[in-house]
């Protein structure tokens, strides 16, 4: 049986969430200007699986894995407050009274079962639920204002009482449902991952009927691999693992908000994403392994720059972002958006791009650029992080002739242009 342990596991460091500690390596000496920090793990036997919320600021971490695997707690200022194992999660949230609900899949051991728990601070389970099997193995489990917990299965979502009692399920069936939550309105948003061709975020009525999904249509932008929805109002936000990003759409499925963070991604050696879990502040954080083996658990900065392309939201794969002050763009991508073209010398670290005034040169790591042959000054240096050259946003855009403004506290880049290139995907 699982249970609270204060001596620290064997392959668990402590977690720097105020001010992550930057281990030493190639990404360390320049770190993306969007990753905050990080934790790594030095073991590669276990990994987590699952980072939800836990109190002031901290995390709660399902670890995963075949040594030592539990469920971690972590305090704002990095310090390991609370441990419960060994037992392979799925899942695992912070009650209001202080306990912890855990998903459990069944393995390793006794009792080998999958069930649902809640745990108090001291290790004793207090409250229990079991499926029949494995293949029906809780993935996520919500406590209702009720006293009832709301339980996601693989295929189903169920609401049972205190004593176990089912009092409510889906009429609709999943392939892989990963997180059913209760809506204020009284329905049920629910996430399926899919398997393998894609997800879909459904609402389901009092009934357990589906009133709505995304994507509604092949014009919709699929979803890749989503863990995670939540709904505030008539909006609808939607974590795609898969995208490594977080869209926002309204009821007719249109998406008015995008936030990603696969620049970060591309600035590091990372082979897989395990989950995602945003803060109220934006700050998103992202449990993935390295090619290494070792496992890490990213602080992302979620205030990403949106783009905007004469009223209309684009989604280049690198967004624009905030370095020392200066709102830089790909460079690459910004160009083809406005209807230029570009060339790259190697050799020289050189980019140049082409337009009806001639051409303009950049150099990497250099505060200035060739103006048809002419030198002027750049608010900052060209950078090129994980291959993609990024500049400052005002000289090029000007060159190209398209205006654009910046607004802070959104933030977003307003570009308008009557002569836009191919627009990045939407």
């Amino acid at each position: 049986m699982g249970r609270a342990r204060k001596r620290p596991a064997a392959a668990f460091l402590t977690l720097l969430l105020a001010c992550f500690l930057f281990l030493a390596s190639p990404a360390a000496a320049q770190p993306h200007p969007r990753l905050l920090g990080e934790w790594r793990e030095n073991s590669s036997t276990a990994h987590p699986a699952f980072v939800s919320l836990g109190a002031a600021g901290g995390l709660v971490v399902v670890r995963n894995g075949y040594l030592e695997p539990s469920v971690v707690e972590l305090a704002a200022n990095g310090q390991k407050v609370w441990e419960y194992g060994p037992v392979q999660a799925t899942a695992a949230w912070r009650l209001a009274n202080g306990h912890t609900l855990i998903c459990e899949s069944g393995a390793p051991g006794p009792p080998a079962v999958p069930r649902v728990i809640e745990v108090t601070p001291a290790g004793q389970i207090v409250w229990e639920y079991r499926t029949k099997n494995r293949a029906a193995a809780p993935q996520y489990a919500q406590r209702l204002a009720n006293g009832r917990t709301l339980i996601t299965l693989p295929d189903r979502i169920v609401e049972v009482d205190q004593q176990g009692h089912q009092v409510w399920a889906s009429r609709a069936s999943f392939q892989r449902a990963v997180q059913g939550t209760r809506l204020a309105n009284g329905h049920t948003l629910v996430v399926d991952r899919g398997l393998g061709a894609g997800g879909r975020v459904v609402e389901l009525d009092a009934g357990g009927r589906p009133v709505w999904q995304y994507p509604d249509g092949p014009a919709a932008l699929p979803l890749i691999d989503p863990i995670a929805a939540s709904r505030e109002d008539e909006l609808t936000g939607i974590v795609d693992l898969g995208a490594a990003r977080i869209l926002t759409v309204d009821r007719a499925g249109k998406v008015v908000d995008a936030v990603g963070w696969q620049d970060v991604l591309a600035s590091l050696p990372i082979a897989n994403s395990w989950w995602a879990a945003v803060a109220p502040d934006g700050t998103i954080f992202l449990a993935a392994s390295y090619t290494n083996g070792r496992s890490t658990i990213l602080r992302i900065d979620g205030r990403q720059i949106r783009l905007y392309l004469n009223g209309k939201l684009v989604l280049p794969q690198n967004a624009p972002l905030l370095d020392q002050g200066q709102v830089l763009v790909p460079l690459r991508e910004f160009t083809a958006l406005l209807g230029g073209s570009l060339t790259w010398d190697e050799a020289a670290k050189q980019a140049t791009v082409w337009g009806e005034k001639g051409p303009l040169i950049y150099t990497v790591g250099e505060p200035t650029a060739l103006f048809n042959g002419r030198e002027e000054s750049l608010p900052g240096a060209p950078r090129l992080i994980a291959g993609t050259l990024f500049v400052p946003y005002a000289p090029l855009v000007e060159f190209l002739g398209a205006q654009a403004s910046f607004e802070k506290t959104i933030p977003a880049l307003y570009v308008s242009a009557t002569a836009a290139g191919t627009e990045v995907e939407n």
